[in-house]
């Protein structure tokens, strides 16, 4: 028995499900078979590596602030696993200077939007505190520890955020707010910074207005500061 491989408008998926369907299994062919195979593993391969190059993409562009929450619950297992990615952000010398703080007690979450003096704050359920120690990178590095523990906070947060999207979460970055009144409230040390607070929920309304980004061409420059052209025109005589 012969099996006709050379169909018109085949493909290796639709080939390989032939010959099981109708028990054509040619083991005489077997390198054929072996081919099938592999096509059909790294189609699938290459298919799932697109789908996470859309769900990243799709991450970045629609992650926005958020400042109406469900009264929903969020899992709090979904937020931890949100910071864990923070983790995985570039660290100067592998020195991870941030501490995470989630906070869901209802009065100490008033307290601190009071500090904050945003009352959406205080209609979270949860509200996550960044924190950070640059003592190791100044010891490491003098003076530019401190710019890189900068560098490398926004680094972990921003890790934070596309989670926090990914999750179907939502939250608001919060960079007001009076640090020493938060610092007794959580009870956090003097030689701690606190970074940003982010409120966490679920977005009550999508009608929120999307705001124009910066243009590429006025933030890109070639080679130096201001030049926005890779190669000047070639004038042809």
């Amino acid at each position: 028995m012969t099996v006709n491989h050379g169909v018109i408008g085949s493909s290796p998926i639709r080939d390989a499900f032939l010959i099981i369907n109708n028990k054509f299994v040619n083991f005489i062919d077997t390198n054929y078979w072996l081919v099938m195979v592999k096509l059909l593993k790294h189609k699938i391969k290459k298919q799932s590596f697109l789908i996470q190059i859309m769900e990243l993409n799709n991450a970045i562009k629609s992650r926005h602030s958020v400042r109406k929450f469900k009264e929903k619950k969020p899992d709090w297992r979904d937020i931890i696993e949100c910071i864990d990615f923070a983790r995985y952000a570039p660290m100067a010398g592998n020195n991870f200077t941030l501490k995470f703080i989630i906070v869901d007690e209802k009065e100490k979450i008033e307290n601190i939007a009071n500090a904050c003096q945003q009352k959406f704050v205080g209609e979270a359920k949860y509200i996550v505190v960044v924190c950070s120690n640059s003592s190791r990178l100044v010891n490491a590095y003098g003076e530019k520890g401190e710019k890189f523990n900068k560098q490398q906070v926004g680094a972990a947060i921003e890790n934070f955020l596309l989670k926090i999207e990914e999750k179907k979460l939502a939250t608001c970055w919060v960079g007001y707010f009076a640090e020493e009144q938060i610092k007794q409230i959580l009870k956090i040390s003097e030689n701690t910074e606190i970074e940003a607070l982010f409120p966490i929920g679920y977005e009550l309304e999508k009608s929120y207005v999307k705001r124009e980004k910066a243009d590429i061409d006025s933030i890109l420059y070639f080679n130096e500061f201001k030049k926005k052209r890779m190669k000047e025109p070639h004038h042809v005589d």
